[in-house]
């Protein structure tokens, strides 16, 4: 999509043209030649999950809605960033938020590019192309009878059994097509429930990591603390060196109290 937009090809001034979706199938049939990846509705629902997800990233970030300031983004982790009085002060008004407190968004720059344009009216596309094809879906299943008019003189001349028959079909029509919709749309709930549980998956898996490593900060500190050799300012120097690096913090947790000491002399000096 980063390319697509660079090209200037398919993006518009609020959204992307119609034709795009099929220019991302194609591209993926390249890149992914046995993904069997579909623009519909596969390409469709996953743009439009990471444009809200992007939505809500950035409203933060840029402080577009009201009263937003004090958020951050940690380059290294992927992550907005926040004092806690700041986050709970925000998700008392903004509760969508909530996950992105431990959740990393590694595509934050690139949705920048791609839907930058886009937050002020918030549209997916540059036409209703959506409109356009229910419009053809009506047309396609009345297409043996002539569009419905306002009433005339030749028309109340008509006899009442053909004006109910032209009615009729034209109802007739109009359930087949809910019958269809209704189907696609079953597939499309099946289609995006799968992927909901994909993201959860990984979602947890994220979390886990994250958890684990907040864990391990907390019990460095405290380990590093009982070092009493070391003055306050050594402590500070050797602890923001290793605290970047879990396997260090890992390491030095491994050690039996006396090594410790002897371990930072000789991993920095």
């Amino acid at each position: 999509m980063v390319e697509m937009v660079a090209g200037g090809v398919y993006k518009c001034e609020n959204g992307f043209k119609p034709e795009y979706l099929n220019h991302l199938e194609e591209a993926l049939k390249i890149t992914c030649s046995n993904s069997g990846i579909k623009a519909r509705p596969y390409i469709e629902s996953r743009q439009k999950s990471l444009k809200k997800e992007w939505f809500i990233v950035n409203d933060m970030m840029r402080g577009i809605r009201h009263g937003t300031s004090g958020f951050g983004f940690d380059s290294t982790y992927n992550m907005v960033t926040a004092p806690d009085d700041v986050w709970e002060d925000y998700l008392k008004n903004y509760p969508e938020a909530r996950p992105w407190r431990l959740k990393s968004f590694p595509y934050y720059e690139n949705c920048y590019i791609i839907f930058g344009n886009d937050r002020a009216t918030g549209e997916d596309a540059c036409a209703p192309k959506d409109a356009f094809e229910d419009i053809n879906d009506v047309h396609d299943s009345n297409s043996t009878s002539e569009p419905l008019a306002a009433p005339t003189k030749e028309f109340d001349a008509t006899p009442t059994s053909s004006r109910t028959r032209t009615v009729t079909d034209y109802a007739s029509g109009n359930q087949a097509k809910k019958k269809r919709k209704a189907s696609n749309d079953v597939y499309i709930g099946d289609q995006m429930v799968a992927a909901a549980q994909i993201v959860v998956n990984e979602i947890s898996k994220v979390t886990s990591a994250i958890r684990v490593e907040h864990d391990l900060r907390n019990s460095f500190i405290n380990v590093m603390v009982e070092v009493h050799e070391l003055a306050d300012v050594e402590r500070a120097i050797y602890g923001s060196k290793i605290m970047g690096h879990v396997e260090l913090m890992a390491a030095f947790m491994t050690l039996r109290p006396e090594s410790r000491l002897p371990w930072l002399h000789a991993m920095f000096n």
